[in-house]
């Protein structure tokens, strides 16, 4: 098969020749020819998709959702076994598990067992934590009007109630957050 080239299938047919054996061979008997297909081989960068199932407990949010690294590895293989939709996937993580902010190491399940993984598991980082609510007191209201067009507000600030991860809250000033109005479009009044 040196001299073939990957490709269309071709047919080999079978001599006495094509056997190693210390016996003396006379015929090849059934089947006398082979249909045989040479297939490329790849070796492409395929992305990495974190699965998931189930949910955080309840009452608990995200500081950062979870994400594998490497997001991205090498996979090599005959052309034919790539799928259509190439990506990589990760063994399930149980979100129900996620406490605090923490490391863990996920098996990675290739796309097909004739494709060859550069590495077989990734580290999944993830940070979650109680969520809370807030109130942020007399945040100003901003009109978006386009050029040229003078727009007034009433009321010009107003109470904004925020819901997130209590570290993050508490870190959270009136001054981080905006409360904008699209006034494009509309007609003076």
């Amino acid at each position: 098969l040196s001299e073939r080239e990957p490709g269309r299938a071709f047919t080999v047919v079978l001599g006495p020749g094509d056997v190693v054996s210390e016996l003396a061979v006379i015929q090849v008997v059934d089947p006398d020819r082979l249909t045989v297909r040479i297939d490329g081989e790849l070796s492409r960068r395929l992305p990495v998709e974190l699965m998931t199932i189930g949910s955080l407990p309840s009452g608990y949010g995200y500081v950062t959702a979870p994400e594998a690294r490497p997001d991205s590895i090498r996979v090599t293989g005959p052309a034919r076994y790539f799928p259509d939709r190439p990506l990589v996937r990760t063994a399930p993580l149980d979100l129900a598990r996620l406490e605090g902010a923490g490391e863990l190491t996920l098996p990675l399940l290739a796309p097909d067992s004739h494709l060859l993984l550069e590495v077989p598991e990734v580290k999944v980082a993830y940070s979650v934590g109680l969520l809370a609510e807030r109130t942020l007191a007399d945040v100003p209201v901003r009109a978006l009007a386009a050029d040229g067009l003078e727009v007034g507000v009433s009321p010009a600030r107003v109470d904004v109630l925020v819901r997130g991860v209590a570290d993050s809250l508490l870190a959270l000033s009136p001054a981080r957050v905006r409360v904008t109005v699209a006034a494009t479009g509309l007609a003076p009044g």
